[in-house]
């Protein structure tokens, strides 16, 4: 329905566009009610009701028609409706037809035939909606004022969307949000391109919360068309996610609704997505069904039907629960339809890799260079028609022909790059690499794929480096081994990024250079700044010092290391031999340097002493007076200021002969420190200096703050996660303390393993979370202590796809992604016997795999009120048994080469949990433990089967029984 009428009357006012009627005019609407009626589906004519108003009507003749894209029709009708919401005195109606009338000659001028009219779009992108927003401005008083500033919003963000400027688009969506009726249409639909914007951001979990929300509210209101728009994007989101069912579930609810609307362009999509369903799930009678019923489709409406019969003769297929006999137009009519919609090409599309896929290359051949790939020029479709180059290049590959494998797949890859798709850059590169090694062109198939690799390594497309890692084995196993080395080690396999600091090289063009430092390095940036600081130009040089600052601190996360950089960076910029930062403790009003660079304690030295902690009062020094003041101290000699705190030189041994002291202050700007810097070598501190260290504070302060931050988000989603697990725990007193027993055994393996970082972080969090699913088994099956009936081991087995269920709703950080895959797979065996998918060998997340080991390893390990551990030579056995059948064999090594003492720290973690251990003690005698059992779990395994140990032998089996059994810290040491 059209918004709601306003009870008070308009002011006057002038004309909303001049190419419209005036206002005197009053001009009876060029289009009557039956016309408009006879334009809606029955479904749209119900949802109006028996005796709709003219002006709601039209309006809603006009959104269906712009729904469907026929925007000229769209424009007719809604001029009309801005005629008859005049006449009729509708204030709010006129203005919100009035709206829609603009973003519809808008859309027309994109979409158009006058498409390719750059100057046309821009001119109308800058003259969008001022004359609407002059109308708003002079709307009564009235609670659908916000639907009309929301929708005016909406659609200067889609604009700006549009245009590329994509931080403009999402303002204006918000500002929209905020104007926005709760519950009202245009919240709806704000909300629905926010999803499209957070789906393309990967903030896949925040894009489905704005979806949902948004079904609901179109659902509620019952506007059918909306809701097959919001279930189509659902669908898609769902798609990406790899959540096969749900995507099905939303595709066929909007095909549903779209066939019932006679909404011609959404149908063909929605069935190439259930097509590309089939597809992926390797379903291929199902696809090429789909594919038949899109070929009949287009046939049915070639023919002069309509969606309406074609609807219902769907139906009656159905209801007989027979499946007619697949067709396929012929060639030509094929290619004309194709050329006639580019989705209908897109199902072409896929019927080629279908029959690729059953081994028809010769068809599938045919299909694509005879129909296919004109059809996709002719609609200038340059990612389809990319998509297809590269189907096309697989079949050649097939078929040997790799040299017009090369060329094909080169033609794809041009299209790729200037759409800028780095995924598909990555898989073409992939593929090229292989056509390259079959012509024996060895250099240019490593390049292609070390191309692949760093796509793949700088985008997070971690599914792509395995294989491609495969492929360069095959091909260089010394350049393997380098990669290899280089990720153990964690050093980068590739060159950085170029970043502000590489632009120097341009600026080296306009400064008189050392001759000797261009000729030696011309394209090294880095010598370009070393150069440039040489350079008698202060302001040059400034400039480098400070891009050195911003490079070096640009993105570091930790608040540590964060502070070496910066103090490192400006002594070397300010030419001191001493700077400390200096930050505030507001609840203990205190100052304390985290980094003091130059000074140990004690002496002079300049060489040491880099993490000495010094504290004092807030308001003692000279540091203390910036703290509270703000102020700039520049101090020739300190000794002769009252307010220098000479307790700091007196405790280090340091003379401060001359001083620059500097507050950084946050956003809000509250100070949150003190830079300064000591003894400028040659001479007191200038003016340069000065601003110098301010531009630096400045920065260093924003990134201070933002790692400060991020540190603290970390801490809390930390023990967010340790809570969750320990009540998930907790609900099950016989399992209590599992998770995290599972998530330090886990750590241990990984760090034998030498995961990154990224990956031990993501194992973690997957182990801690890995029972997760428990709360969806009923209590009294959980908490039963005899055994268990069939029916409730497999309700207990459930709790794995319950874990599944719930975390992949939670929001991860990008890193942290794979965790509910890694979480619910804790079970899965390495020979396919385990559950909940049955998963077998590399089918199984690898950080899964480490996850099973853990998990069995503490299950048997631990502590039951009814027994005690399992004896350790007995569970090591299991392991090896159940290596190759249950556990991974890699796994398995791994956690045999862990050094002994290791397990027997966490050993003594878990006890002095319990309470067992003297804190105290455990403090004293730990690394005396370490040196005690200094052999590996292997080695200690073989000693278990010697009939008589060594005097050696026996202290590491007496002193490890001794912690395993009991948790009594009498050991033998000696």
């Amino acid at each position: 329905m059209a918004p709601s009428r306003p009870s008070a009357k308009k002011t006057k006012k002038t004309a909303p566009r001049t190419a419209r009627a005036p206002v005197v005019a009053m001009p009876s609407p060029t289009v009557t009610i039956e016309q408009a009626l006879a334009e809606l589906p029955q479904c749209v004519k119900d949802w109006l009701g028996p005796a709709p108003a003219l002006g709601e009507t039209l309006y809603w003749s006009g959104m269906y028609l712009g729904t469907i894209k026929q925007f000229a029709r769209a424009q007719q009708f809604m001029e009309s409706a801005v005629e008859a919401c005049r006449a009729g005195d509708d204030a709010i109606g006129e203005t919100m037809a009035a709206i829609e009338l603009a973003w519809q000659e808008y859309n027309e001028t994109a979409f158009g035939p006058a498409a390719d009219d750059d100057a046309a779009l821009a001119n109308r992108y800058h003259t969008l909606f001022a004359d609407e927003a002059a109308l708003i401005e002079q709307l009564p008083e009235g609670s659908d004022i916000g639907e009309a500033q929301a929708r005016l919003a909406h659609y200067r963000g889609l604009a700006a969307y549009r245009k590329g400027d994509y931080a403009l688009g999402v303002q204006q969506f918000k500002k929209g949000l905020a104007a926005s009726l709760n519950g009202g249409l245009e919240e709806a639909r704000l909300r629905d391109s926010l999803a499209v914007h957070y789906e393309r951001m990967g903030d896949f979990h925040l894009a489905q919360q704005h979806l949902r929300r948004s079904l609901q509210i179109k659902k509620r209101r019952g506007l059918l068309w909306e809701e097959a728009i919001t279930s189509q994007i659902l669908g898609r989101l769902f798609l990406i996610q790899e959540n096969y069912r749900q995507s099905r579930h939303y595709t066929e609810r909007s095909l549903a609704l779209s066939l019932m609307l006679e909404d011609r362009r959404r149908v063909e999509s929605l069935y190439n997505t259930l097509i590309k369903l089939a597809v992926y799930t390797k379903k291929l009678p199902r696809a090429t069904q789909l594919i038949s019923d899109v070929d009949r489709f287009h046939a049915h409406l070639v023919e002069g039907g309509d969606i309406v019969a074609f609807t219902s003769m769907c139906v009656t297929k159905d209801k007989k629960k027979g499946r007619q006999r697949s067709i396929q137009p012929s060639s030509e009519a094929c290619g004309r339809m194709m050329l006639q919609s580019k989705e209908y090409g897109v199902t072409q599309f896929y019927r080629a890799r279908v029959w690729v896929l059953e081994d028809n290359m010769a068809d599938a051949e045919t299909l694509l260079q005879e129909s296919i790939i004109p059809a996709f020029k002719k609609h200038r479709a340059r990612k389809d028609l990319a998509k297809a180059y590269r189907l096309l290049a697989c079949i050649y590959a097939t078929q040997g022909n790799y040299q017009q494998t090369v060329e094909t797949m080169g033609q794809a890859l041009a299209l790729f790059r200037e759409l800028n798709l780095v995924d598909e850059q990555a898989k073409t590169h992939y593929e090229l690499g292989q056509a390259f090694a079959e012509l024996g062109e060895q250099p240019l198939a490593m390049e292609s794929l070390m191309e692949a690799l760093r796509i793949a390594e700088q985008n997070g497309l971690r599914f792509m480096i395995h294989h491609i890692q495969e492929d360069i084995h095959e091909l260089d196993a010394s350049r393997w081994e380098e990669i290899v080395n280089q990720r153990v080690r964690h050093q980068p396999v590739f060159e950085r990024e170029r970043t502000l600091l590489d632009a120097l090289t341009h600026l080296s063009k306009q400064r008189e250079l050392p001759k000797q430092a261009v000729e030696e390095d011309d394209n090294d940036a880095v010598s370009m700044a070393s150069a440039l600081a040489e350079s008698p130009n202060a302001q040059t040089r400034s400039l480098i010092s400070l891009l050195r600052v911003g490079q070096a601190i640009s993105g570091e996360p930790n608040v540590d290391k964060l502070l070496d950089v910066v103090t490192e960076e400006t002594k070397q910029a300010l030419s001191c031999d001493r700077c400390t930062v200096f930050l505030y403790d507001e609840g203990a009003n205190e100052l304390w340097s985290r980094v003091a660079t130059g000074v140990s304690e004690g002496t002079g030295d300049t060489n040491g002493g880099e993490h000495q902690e010094i504290r004092f009062p807030a308001h003692l020094g000279l540091a203390g007076y910036v703290c509270k003041t703000g102020e700039v101290l520049n101090i020739k000699n300190p000794y002769d200021d009252p307010r220098f705190n000479r307790d700091v030189d007196k405790k280090t041994g340091y003379v401060t002969e001359n001083l620059l002291c500097m507050p950084m202050k946050n956003r809000d700007g509250h100070t949150i420190g003190v830079f300064q810097v000591l003894n400028k070598a040659g001479g007191p501190f200038i003016r340069a200096d000065e601003d110098l260290l301010m531009a630096i504070a400045s920065q260093a302060s924003v990134s201070l703050e933002n790692a400060q931050r991020a540190k603290d988000q970390k801490a809390a989603f930390v023990s967010f996660i340790k809570t969750l697990s320990s009540a998930i725990d907790k609900r099950d007193p016989i399992t209590a303390g599992h998770s995290e027993r599972v998530a330090h055994y886990s750590g241990i393996i990984g760090e034998e393993l030498k995961l990154p970082k990224d990956e031990a972080e993501a194992l973690d969090v997957a182990a801690l979370l890995h029972d997760i699913g428990k709360i969806g088994v009923r209590e009294a099956v959980l908490t039963k202590e005899g055994r268990l009936t069939l029916e409730e081991y497999r309700h207990i087995q459930e709790h794995a796809e319950f874990t599944y269920d719930i975390l992949k709703n939670i929001h991860f950080e990008r890193h942290l992604r794979n965790v509910p895959e890694i979480a619910a797979s804790h079970h899965e065996r390495m020979d396919g016997t385990g559950y909940f998918r049955g998963l077998e060998g590399e089918n199984i997340p690898f950080l899964g795999r480490v996850l099973a080991l853990s998990d069995v390893f503490d299950a048997i390990t631990s502590r039951r009120h009814y027994r005690d551990r399992m004896p350790f030579d007995r569970v090591l056995k299991i392991l090896r048994r159940d290596e190759g059948s249950h556990f991974d064999p890699t796994v398995v090594d791994a956690f045999f080469n862990i050094p002994l003492h290791k397990l027997a720290r966490l050993l003594l973690m878990e006890q002095r949990e319990d309470g067992q251990v003297n804190t105290r003690v455990e403090d004293l005698m730990i690394d005396q433990v370490s040196k005690s059992l200094n052999v590996t779990i292997n080695e200690y395994y073989h000693l278990l089967e010697k009939p008589e140990l060594s005097q050696g032998e026996s202290i590491i089996h007496t002193n490890f029984s001794t912690i395993y059994l009991r948790g009594n810290l009498d050991l033998q040491l000696d």
